[in-house]
């Protein structure tokens, strides 16, 4: 379940909570970035990788957002960083997603 909060003037945030560890083609939709559940990544933009638990399935989602470590393994080499928002791991198997920019 995803929950999103928006304040005028500031970062708006969400949440998104797996409840497990997602199912191949899993679709995760944020802003116009579609980042779809694969077994295993290759090249393409937007796959991420399915962990063994939630939570790795999450960090694998956050590294996507981010362009963090893990290009090529935990997501899709050609996937380039969100242009919109940052996440975090706000416990384990959920994703805290904050907006780059104010509004």
């Amino acid at each position: 379940m995803a929950t999103f909060v928006h304040v005028p003037g500031s970062k708006a945030t969400g949440r998104l909570v797996f409840s497990g560890v997602g199912a191949v083609d899993d679709a995760i939709t944020i802003g116009a970035t579609v980042y779809t559940l694969k077994a295993g990544p290759t090249t393409v933009a937007g796959q991420v990788k399915i962990g063994a638990t939630a939570a790795e399935t999450a960090s694998n989602l956050i590294a996507a957002i981010n362009g963090g470590a893990g290009a090529g393994s935990a997501y899709g080499s050609l996937t380039t960083p969100h242009p919109d928002v940052s996440a975090q791991s706000d416990a384990a198997g959920i994703v805290g997603i904050v907006a780059k920019a104010a509004g």
